[in-house]
């Protein structure tokens, strides 16, 4: 059993320094791509376009994967001014799914010291993916009102096996409440039955 716990520690400091190691070549790269891409320097090593060179077999990389690259380092290190040390423990995935979020934070003035820059950095850290999406998609669907809603949770019935939404009425369209009625009473009897 103590083997065991050893040589998980030992892989597991491996792993976290090559992940570590990772992050660097990831922003060396993009550093290139978008420079090549730039200034065009692709037409100087034979190729017409950007994609017929990200594309060719001796790079091999998919040009949206190239693209994700590019815009992770235009957004984080050129847009927000952080440096490749601080964002070690984003992956690149992670990265590349709040990206357009920070977009919209580079559009309003953010900067990396900003509190909404820097609640978004941790939430992206800190949430699990889905717990980081409801929050933002949230924020998202409230802006330019002055009161908070959440929105709906949904999960499948244990029973029938379909959906069911949870929301307080009192969030609700009294317009669209009015339509839910109308189509539950064409639905159902008075008893409750299904028609």
């Amino acid at each position: 059993m103590q083997n065991k716990s050893i040589l998980a520690l030992s892989l597991n400091d491996q792993l976290l320094a090559l992940k570590n190691q990772f992050g660097y070549i990831m922003f060396s790269m993009a550093e290139i791509l978008k420079k090549i891409r730039d200034d065009e320097l692709y037409i100087s090593l034979g190729y017409d376009n950007f994609s017929e060179y990200v594309r060719n077999p001796e790079i091999g990389m998919n040009l949206r994967t190239a693209y994700y690259y590019i815009q992770i380092y235009e957004v984080f290190i050129e847009g927000l001014g952080y440096d490749i040390e601080e964002l070690q423990k984003y992956s690149y995935d992670r990265l590349r799914k709040i990206a357009p979020i920070m977009v919209k934070q580079l559009t309003s003035g953010g900067h990396k010291e900003t509190t909404e820059v820097q609640q978004i950095m941790d939430d992206a850290v800190y949430l699990r993916w889905y717990d980081f999406e409801k929050i933002h998609k949230d924020k998202e669907a409230n802006e330019g009102f002055e009161d908070y809603l959440e929105s709906p949770e949904f999960y499948r019935c244990s029973k029938c096996k379909k959906w069911i939404v949870s929301i307080p009425i009192t969030d609700c369209c009294d317009d669209w409440l009015g339509q839910m009625y109308q189509m539950l009473v064409k639905r159902f009897d008075k008893g409750g039955k299904r028609r």
